[in-house]
């Protein structure tokens, strides 16, 4: 097949027109919201004597939760868990203290995280859970 110098023009106009398209609707097209690597759970293991506030873990999520320049927003479904997301990070934190056998603390935590594309067409909120 022999590219002519109007395919040529055709093609590159065509893509110039998908190109202005996705930058006036804001629209990303890419794999934000999926775990790093794949997968749909993610599991975390802290020591029962870590501190309140302590970080214990970050969430391998593709895509930058950052307020300025951020391309997805991040959130707990549940909305009294006994960890958060640390604003504008994927950083899980400690808001209550662990008790391994279950008395003055949570044993074990069980959280879904959603993860919202910024700048999308797609209506799509991707659920994460993490064990």
């Amino acid at each position: 097949m022999r590219i002519t110098y109007q395919r040529t023009i055709l093609l590159y106009g065509a893509i110039l027109m998908f190109l202005k398209l996705n930058a006036t609707t804001g629209a990303i097209l890419d794999s934000r919201c999926y775990l790093e690597g794949g997968g749909s759970a993610e599991s975390f293991l802290a020591n029962e004597d870590l501190e309140v506030g302590a970080i214990i873990g970050k969430l391998r999520i593709n895509g930058n939760p950052e307020i300025e320049g951020g391309d997805i927003d991040l959130s707990l479904r549940e909305k009294d868990a006994p960890i958060k997301i640390i604003s504008s990070t994927k950083d899980l934190s400690l808001t209550v203290e662990l008790d391994k056998e279950g008395v003055l603390g949570p044993s074990s935590v069980y959280v879904n995280v959603i993860c919202t594309r910024r700048r999308s067409t797609d209506p799509l909120s991707c659920v994460v859970r993490y064990l």
